[in-house]
């Protein structure tokens, strides 16, 4: 399991993101220079994620959520432990959506097809509306996305 230290980044033009570069050669540790599901701790907290190329290496994203978890920001060290996930990733799909999915074959077809992440992206986007409406035109927008996909 790989174990290392590293720097949260955060980009000039983009600077409520943030992400470490990784030290070694995914290639030679994972057996690819594509994206890499892993699993593994930051400063000790569980974090689930993938390692993705980027110009001149490999990165992890770090999303807001966990760097407030951590108490830490760009220029601040962390410890990283990692390895490969293996577990197969699934959303939680809340039971409005589902039954609405439900009603729409070729939707639920779609979203079932799509990858884990335009999932969770998807799901998301429906559950953190504050207001029931909004919720709920969420979740009609999405059914009417997947179909006319």
């Amino acid at each position: 399991m790989p174990e290392f230290e590293a720097v949260i980044q955060s980009p000039p033009d983009a600077p409520r993101a943030a992400y470490i570069c990784v030290p070694f050669d995914v290639e030679e540790v994972f057996g690819t220079r594509a994206r890499v599901a892993v699993k593994g701790t930051f400063d000790g907290r569980p974090y689930r994620g993938t390692i993705q190329p980027m110009t001149g290496g490999h990165v992890i994203g770090i999303d807001a959520e966990m760097r407030k978890s951590l108490g830490k920001n760009a220029g601040d060290s962390i410890h990283v432990m990692m390895e490969k996930d293996t577990e197969e990733r699934t959303v939680v799909i809340p039971a409005d959506l589902s039954t609405a999915l439900d009603k729409n074959p070729v939707s639920r077809d779609r979203f079932d097809k799509l990858s884990y992440s335009h999932r969770k992206e998807y799901v998301e986007y429906i559950t953190e509306a504050k207001k029931p409406e909004t919720r709920s035109r969420r979740i009609q927008k999405t059914i009417g996305e997947l179909a006319t996909d």
